[in-house]
């Protein structure tokens, strides 16, 4: 596997990423199969967009004893309702779900952290405000 730096930060990145939104709803072994086999394969960049409870349970579990080795992408400013994807922008709600992500992961931080569909001058007006999600993700 070729690696790359990612912009500024210094963390280098496989050329390849696994991007896990098909995961969802998929069972657990088969999800833990995926990453095993990817992270064998040398891939290191691991991109998480779904709020749903049993998505992250199951990555959680996938990413057990490889923390140190892996790069993971969390995403603010999408939730879930009773299994529906939607956007939020409520700085609590996203931080309770931020949290969530991390206690379902096993981990104490994400190594990228993005904004969820900032397509609209208002949206990312509203994002930057200093009581908006920026805030919450510095």
């Amino acid at each position: 596997m070729k690696y790359r730096k990612l912009g500024k930060t210094g963390l280098d990145v496989s050329i390849i990423g696994l991007g896990t939104e098909y995961l969802n709803k998929k069972p657990k072994k088969t999800v833990v199969s995926v990453v095993h086999e990817a992270i064998e394969e040398g891939i290191n960049y691991f991109d998480l967009v779904f709020a749903f409870p049993e998505y992250r349970d199951n990555l959680g579990a996938s990413f057990k004893g490889y923390r140190d080795k892996i790069i993971i992408t969390g995403h603010l400013g999408c939730a879930e309702t009773d299994g529906q994807y939607r956007l939020t922008r409520d700085v609590k709600e996203n931080e309770m779900l931020f949290l969530d992500l991390l206690s379902r992961l096993h981990t104490d931080y994400v190594d990228i952290l993005m904004i969820q569909m900032v397509n609209t001058v208002e949206s990312y007006d509203r994002i930057m405000k200093p009581e908006g999600l920026m805030e919450l993700a510095r």
